[in-house]
């Protein structure tokens, strides 16, 4: 498909007005063309940068950069915008593997059943989509729910920093991790 000029733009508008698919007053065709000429400049001299868009669904596993655990990865359960963090789109995981910890049963990878994160944190470090109707945990509901009626926030932080600081508090407070 060929480039469009502003000629071509025009061509198109007056074509839909004649078959009354569109009906434009001139003051709306002419916004419509400024802003057309906009941003056909910024594409073509480089002022626009575009970035991959990278698109989330319940059900995605992904794999995760810079976790140490190969098997490491983190599946959605839930997208949602939370109005009491204005509006941020909050993504709703399970991750499984990404922590291998002591216990008493000796060295096992540990599930987090429900942790809430940014779009934002959430995007930075997915890495490769894995599959794409995985299962959360077990516990992802409970957690939901219980971060629901909380009306709880969500981690900005990376995935890894978020994961180093749980365990800490987990060893902090003597909590046992089986």
């Amino acid at each position: 498909m060929g480039r469009l000029s502003g000629g071509d733009f025009r061509h198109i508008i007056a074509r839909l007005s004649r078959s009354n698919l569109l009906n434009w007053t001139g003051a709306t065709y002419r916004r419509a063309r400024d802003d057309w000429h906009r941003s056909e400049s910024d594409l073509f001299n480089g002022d626009l940068e575009l970035e991959p868009i990278k698109k989330y669904a319940v059900g995605q596993a992904w794999s995760i950069k810079n976790i140490d655990e190969p098997n490491a990865r983190i599946v959605i359960g839930r997208i949602e915008s939370a109005a009491n963090l204005d509006g941020k789109i909050v993504m709703h995981c399970t991750i499984f593997d990404a922590v291998i910890a002591d216990t008493s049963n000796g060295p096992e990878p540990l599930i987090f059943g429900h942790i809430p994160f940014t779009e934002e944190a959430f995007a930075a470090p997915v890495d490769t989509l894995l599959d794409s109707k995985a299962s959360t945990a077990e516990a992802f509901d409970q957690g939901y729910y219980q971060w629901a009626e909380a009306m709880g926030g969500a981690f900005s932080g990376t995935i890894a920093a978020t994961l180093d600081d749980a365990m800490q508090a987990a060893a902090t407070s003597g909590q046992s991790l089986d």
